[in-house]
């Protein structure tokens, strides 16, 4: 993320700032009160800085709930651009860390550079880059990992700490996104069970008690939202079609082309891209015959239920609490891109019995949807020859190299190096084009446009002072 940050002229102390969107007209300026509240000079329960002023207690959940908060505190307002292009490059590589430890954590005998490769496909996953101007978001992408870490520690019997810390944490700084986790964990869990059933059902007390207790435990800050939101005539948003907008038959192999970006506004279809290879291992799970029909057959289900969401408008609602959302559509389509990583990962853990028919089968399925999309093009005019192209290559390339390991012919230590550098490289252009996708639609705001009242602003608030002026609002 640092050298496509560059690419687009973003740097620290650019005049190009990394702030767009939602990220410049709301984030920054929580960032700022936050900074504000932390030396003093304003209150965390309540702020005059909009209106007539609201409780900012209830609303720092959804716009500061972040580990990396609290260090707004060494910034001043004219550095605050700084202090978000900092700690977004910081968000992405924790996101990596915390995958990484999960799948170490979850998975054994998967090789360190494997393990690297699936972890840096979560971290720059589209749905991530394409939304970073939202950086709390980022945050959930930290915790989910570690939470399915928790939950696997939790029904293997060794330990209820990591998920209802990690799940607490997560629903106290992201209530929203918190929601969304919730309806998933009910289904990972019982997807898990599919594993080893007899001994698995032993832990449902466990994970129906400590999921509840992360409930009650995080009401600290739900309860005020909950009142906060309440009290503002929110009403649930009724189901007007059956079909979600602008879907289409093919939409899943259309958004995992690299680089497919159509739009983050209204009429986007979800955001699923988590790398050309996780994909291909998630669809090689379902030839290996060392894993059950019985737990394919579940996990299939829940690929279902979640492609089945993209297109039915009830289920699209009812993942983001039957309220629609202001642009930013199917915010919880991250969820599959989780879901692909961990079934990818349960084929690397099972390598030796992939065969090279169980490859071949694979790459024949992921490219027939390709080649429907292809053909059925004018659907998506958001897709050019350029995103064929790159994906044709890597798809070619990661042929080879599948072949390779399945075959056995070429030391691991010599190609998985080799692999690790192809999936960096493609991450890295998909990245490139969802950040010039954005930047298009909400442009980059330049550090002086950002920064061009504060030297006025900041004179009144001396006078203001300095006159012994008990309450002052300025409005921009």
């Amino acid at each position: 993320m640092f050298f496509v940050y560059l690419m687009y002229g973003i740097y620290w102390n650019s005049e190009t700032s990394p702030l767009l969107g939602d990220g410049f007209h709301q984030y920054v300026i929580f960032d700022t009160n936050l900074r504000n509240i932390l030396h003093g000079t304003d209150s965390i329960f309540y702020t005059f800085s909009s209106g007539l002023g609201q409780n900012f207690y209830a609303l720092s959940s959804y716009y500061l709930g972040s580990f990396l908060s609290p260090l707004v505190y060494f910034f001043d307002l004219k550095s605050m651009p700084d202090a978000v292009y900092l700690f977004t490059l910081i968000k992405f590589g924790l996101i990596g860390l915390s995958t990484f430890i999960s799948i170490k954590g979850i998975f054994k005998k998967i090789p360190a550079l494997l393990i690297i490769t699936l972890s840096t496909s979560f971290s720059l996953m589209s749905f991530s880059v394409s939304q970073l101007e939202i950086k709390t978001w980022l945050d959930v992408f930290i915790l989910a990992p570690l939470i399915v870490l928790g939950l696997h520690r939790l029904i293997t019997g060794k330990g209820r700490v990591l998920y209802f810390t990690t799940l607490s944490i997560l629903f106290i700084q992201n209530y929203y996104f918190g929601y969304m986790m919730a309806i998933f964990l009910v289904f990972w869990y019982l997807l898990q069970l599919s594993w080893d059933f007899k001994n698995r059902i032993k832990s449902l007390l466990d994970f129906t008690v400590v999921s509840a207790l992360a409930g009650l435990t995080s009401l600290i800050m739900i309860l005020p939202t909950y009142l906060d939101i309440s009290t503002h005539g929110e009403t649930l948003t009724k189901v007007s079609s059956l079909l979600t907008e602008k879907s289409w038959f093919l939409d899943v192999f259309a958004k995992n082309f690299i680089g497919s970006f159509d739009t983050t506004k209204y009429g986007s279809i979800p955001m699923i891209y988590v790398g050309t290879f996780p994909l291909i291992l998630a669809i090689l799970f379902f030839t290996l015959k060392s894993v059950k029909f019985h737990v394919k057959l579940c996990y299939f289900l829940l690929i279902a239920i979640f492609i089945a969401s993209f297109y039915l408008q009830y289920l699209d609602l009812l993942w983001q609490g039957m309220h629609a959302p202001n642009m930013f559509l199917h915010r919880y389509s991250w969820l599959f891109s989780l879901v692909v990583i961990y079934m990818a990962a349960e084929t690397l853990n099972r390598w030796k019995d992939v065969k090279v028919m169980n490859v071949a089968i694979s790459f024949t399925l992921l490219s027939l949807g390709f080649i429907l999309t292809f053909i059925q093009r004018k659907h998506y005019d958001f897709l050019a020859p350029e995103n064929y192209i790159l994906t044709l290559e890597f798809l070619l390339a990661y042929l080879l190299i599948s072949f390779v390991l399945a075959k056995s012919s070429i030391q691991p230590k010599i190609i998985l190096p080799v692999l690790l550098f192809f999936v960096t490289f493609e991450l890295s252009l998909n990245s490139y084009y969802q950040v010039g996708g954005i930047a298009k639609e909400w442009v980059f705001a330049t550090r002086s446009s950002y920064s061009s009242h504060l030297d006025e602003i900041d004179k009144l608030v001396n006078y203001s002072k300095k006159e012994n002026i008990d309450f002052l609002e300025l409005k921009d």
